[in-house]
């Protein structure tokens, strides 16, 4: 059994990340693994006053708040590796070095659209 955290920042619309991250999270349960997940959405933005929007660039570089809220989650669930499949805009690459300081491994899905 695989113990692993999942990452990913939902679009406020429902996309394709959002399905693969839902069929990849099904899929390793039912093979037995322990899956956690972290995930932020962005209509979160939406709850955020003026002068909090007015950071979101310097977040989304970033985030000493989510990389905080990604320390606590990996003390307690001591995953064996972190999977991001998207980070844009609300959690930030400074996750990736919660993960570092954890030594853990890390897995980077990328996702693309192939017009022909």
């Amino acid at each position: 059994m695989l113990r692993l955290l999942l990452a990913h920042n939902h679009y406020r619309k429902f996309g394709g990340e959002d399905a693969v991250v839902g069929r990849e999270m099904g899929l390793l349960r039912q093979a037995g693994d322990q899956v956690f997940l972290y995930e932020k959405h962005n209509s979160e933005i939406d709850d955020d006053g003026w002068l909090r929007k007015g950071t979101l660039l310097g977040r989304a570089v970033w985030s000493l708040h989510c990389r905080r809220e990604l320390e606590s989650i990996l003390r307690r669930c001591r995953p064996a590796l972190v999977h991001f499949q998207n980070t844009f805009p609300l959690i930030s690459p400074a996750t990736y070095h919660a993960a570092r300081s954890h030594r853990l491994p890390v897995v980077q899905a990328l996702h693309f659209v192939c017009c022909a």
